[in-house]
This record gives structure tokens, C-alpha cells and sequence, in this order.
């Protein structure tokens, strides 16, 4: 599948909720792109070709990418690592959790 296949905003700098596995689908990874904070942030968030070169570079052979921009948010342990780009978590109708 190309970026230019599905949707918008695909060549946007987004936050990105990417999910996917390796070819034998023994390993899952999940990754989180921050983005879009503030103009003097470091946080540009990805393309959806530049996350796409990144899951590559994980190893990553299927993949989805979910609801990214202000849902975009990682907790680890219960503490939140990746903030939501409103300034806040939003409320989502669905999640990705692991224990």
C-alpha cells in the first residue's frame, strides 16, 4: 500500500499511533510519534511515509497506523510518556493496551 492510498493528510506532519509485526509475527511493536506541541518544539511529528520508513527500520512487516494527531498518546507503567497534542488526553472511543 502506497501513503497516497488512504486518506488525507498522509504528507502532514502528524502525530503517528502506528501498531504492526514482523514477518513470522513473533514480535509486535508499538510506537508513538509525538508532534505538533509548540512552534519551539522538537516535536514535528511524521509523514505517514516517514513512519513507514521507521516501522521498517524496526523490523516491521504488517502495520497500522491509527487515530494519530491530538488522540496520539502513550501511557507506560501509568504514566503518561507521550502527551497528547491538545495539552491533554482526549477521550477515544477505542485503545491499544498491553499487560
Amino acid at each position: 500500500v502506497k501513503s497516497t492510498d488512504i486518506g488525507q493528510n498522509v504528507s502532514d506532519r502528524n502525530p503517528r499511533t502506528l501498531l504492526g509485526t514482523d514477518k513470522e509475527g513473533n514480535t509486535l511493536v508499538l510506537m508513538c510519534i509525538d508532534g505538533k506541541r509548540t512552534a519551539s518544539s522538537s516535536s514535528i511529528g511524521a509523514t505517514l511515509d516517514e513512519a513507514i520508513e521507521l516501522l521498517k527500520a524496526e523490523g516491521v512487516y504488517n502495520a497500522m497506523s491509527l487515530d494519530g494527531g491530538g488522540s496520539t498518546c502513550m501511557l507506560v507503567n501509568g504514566q503518561e510518556v507521550i502527551k497528547g497534542s491538545d495539552g491533554s488526553q482526549r477521550y477515544v472511543a477505542s485503545t491499544v493496551m498491553m499487560k
